[in-house]
This record gives structure tokens, sequence and C-alpha cells, in this order.
């Protein structure tokens, strides 16, 4: 009988890249070695953050000009659903979603839009919503450095309610993104992704403390990674129907659906202004199909349910710290007043009259 690849063998590669480099590095060095991409070179001048040591960046021209994905043919099989922009003549593009690439071995130069980075094994690109980067047809060995003719990157991108993992390689003056399953997988978790959009997000608002919270979503992101293709709920990103699934594996991927992802959006971003056309993108939906399914699934509105998960966190803001009201709200992403709306709505009451009752 021909021998079949179990779904041990197909992610083992993989895994064994994850626990012998990417834990290792992270652990020791986490952000201090992950260099944050900026839509320009300008942008990226202003980001007062040092460079990983051995890492530096040099200007580059750009030949063409950024034009707006519109065609799905060129990428057909990828996850075009995800680009945004292309500069053709520089083998450039941009997505909805960040990209966070892993130098495995070699020297890399990186494009970034008009700028290279040039990297070293253990460094680390993040490359956030709309900042331009290599589609693939590029080769990133980096000749301006002694090499012996090869390098290789680990990428991880949010695609389709969770995590896409996938090796490339510059060798012999080719570049290969892998399709090997061996070296290329997707991890079915949609907490994952959020992990990953929460990274990239973080890291370009640069909040007080913000390089602490990158540490925790960088080191959650690669924990969930590992754990999830240790325990076999890892696969092929482009044949899902090819790969043996048991019930608990369906009832898993029947659970992460867009509606579920929707609603982990939502719950990590209640403190910001949440629009439909915004959390419809967030999961690849239309807006008229996003509503009419939110609507179906949750047995709200939209606009219904972002008020009841404001109002829950609000209740427990309220009784549990002396914030006031202006601070609470602004925790919740919208102003007094409509805050004070949702307690007459829901509550018949407004919010310092529900304090004080439910502290007695």
């Amino acid at each position: 009988m021909p021998h079949t690849n179990t779904a041990s063998e197909l992610v083992s590669p993989l895994l064994r890249v994850l626990q012998k480099q990417i834990v290792p590095w992270v652990r020791d060095k986490g952000m201090d070695n992950v260099i944050v991409a900026a839509p320009s070179w300008k942008h990226f001048q202003q980001i007062d953050a040092p460079l990983p040591e051995g890492a530096y960046v040099t200007r580059q021209k750009l030949k063409s000009k950024r034009v707006p994905f519109k065609s799905k043919n060129k990428f057909r099989g990828s996850n075009q659903l995800l680009i945004d922009a292309l500069w053709p003549e520089d083998g450039l593009l941009s997505t909805t979603s960040p990209v966070l690439c892993f130098v495995l071995a070699g020297p890399v130069a990186l494009p970034l839009g008009d700028y290279v980075a040039h990297c070293l094994p253990g460094h680390a690109i993040l490359m956030p919503p709309g900042a331009p980067h290599p589609d693939g047809s590029l080769l990133c060995l980096d000749e301006s450095r002694t090499n012996n003719g090869y390098c290789s990157m680990l990428s991880f991108s949010v695609w389709a309610e969770g995590v896409w993992c996938w090796i490339n390689h510059t060798q012999n003056g080719k570049h290969q993104s892998s399709r090997s399953p061996r070296e290329n997988c997707h991890v079915l978790h949609a907490q994952a992704g959020l992990y990953l959009e929460s990274l990239a997000e973080e890291a370009v608002a640069r909040s007080t403390e913000y390089r602490l919270h990158c540490n925790g979503l960088l080191s959650a992101l690669i924990a969930v990674l590992v754990r999830e293709i240790q325990q076999l709920r890892a696969f092929q990103p482009l044949s899902l129907d090819k790969i043996f699934l048991d019930t608990a594996m369906r009832a898993q991927l029947q659970e992460q659906n867009p509606i579920k992802r929707a609603q982990f959006y939502i719950a990590a971003h209640l403190h910001k202004t949440l629009s439909i056309d915004e959390v419809a993108r967030h999961v690849y939906m239309s807006r008229a199909h996003f509503t009419r399914r939110f609507r179906q699934v949750t047995g709200r509105s939209f606009i219904e349910y972002i008020s009841e998960r404001r109002l829950e966190k609000a209740k427990v803001l309220l009784v549990n710290t002396n914030w006031p009201l202006r601070r609470v709200s602004a925790e919740l992403g919208i102003s007094p007043g409509r805050l004070r709306s949702i307690f007459l709505q829901y509550e018949q009451q407004i919010p310092a009259e529900f304090r004080r009752k439910n502290r007695e």
C-alpha cells in the first residue's frame, strides 16, 4: 500500500522550527528582536525604537506607485482576499491583516516599500495592515552580507478564522514560498488570529506599557500555535476538505465561524468606536451578508449586541471601581451621554443610580 502522511508527519517540521527556534527567541528577546514596519521610510524614521542588534535599514527607490488591488487572478489560490494594494514593478503588496515574519537562516534583506530591513536569524519583522512587503516573487537573500546563497523565513498571517503559517526559502537564485504540507499549515484558532492583530495594533499605537503588552501577546500567539499543532489541530490551508477530520475537529471547525470571530473582535475592541463595516471587513464578509448573519446567530442587531456588551462591562466598572462616569464611558469607547442612554434603555435608571443601588 502507498504510504499516507499522518497529521503529525504533515506538521512535524514546522513544529520543530517553532519549538527549537521561535520559542527560545521569543522567550529570550521578545519584542527586542522585532522590527515594526511602517508604510514608508519617512514614517519609519519617526518611530523612536532601537533596531535589534545586528539589524539595519537602507533606503531604496520605488519603481511604481501604489495600485489598489482589484483582480483576483494573479494570486489565485492564495490569501488574495486580504490584499488591498500592489506595487506591481517592485514585487510588493499590502494586506488588510498583519504579517509576522521570523528569519530562520541566512542574512535576509526584506523590502518594505521605499526601504529595506537587513536582518539575521532570530530577528523578526512585524508588518501591520497597509505596510508594503514582498509578494513572494522577490529574492530576499541579503547580498550585502556574507552568505552561502541560502536564507529562509517563517511567516504568520491571519487567515480564515485562524493563522496561516508557512516557511519560504531563497536558494540558488530562486525564491520558494513553501506549499509543502510539511512547512505550511493553517491553525484553526480564532483567538490566535486576534493575538496577532492585537499585537500589530499595540505595536503601532505605542500606548503606555505597549512593549509589555506586545511581549505578552507575542508569547501567547506562539504558545497557542505550538499547542494547536502539537494536538494535531492544524490543517493544510488550501485543502481542508482533503484532510481527515474526526468528530471533535469537525465540531471545532463549525464553531470557529466568522460571527464567532466577530464576537471575539468586538469583545477586544469595546474601548473603541466600532462600525459594522469595520467588523465585517475583519471577518471578510460584505456589510449586507454580515448584518444578516449576525442577527441570525446572535438574535440581536449589531448595534443592540454592542450596546449590551458595553452595558455588561459598564456594570462591572461602576460597581467595582470609583471611576467617574467620564472614565467609565471612555473605557467603552462612547460618550457619557451615550452611556446614560444605554442604561435608561435597558435598566430604566441612570449609571449613578445603578452604582448606588448595587453597592448598597
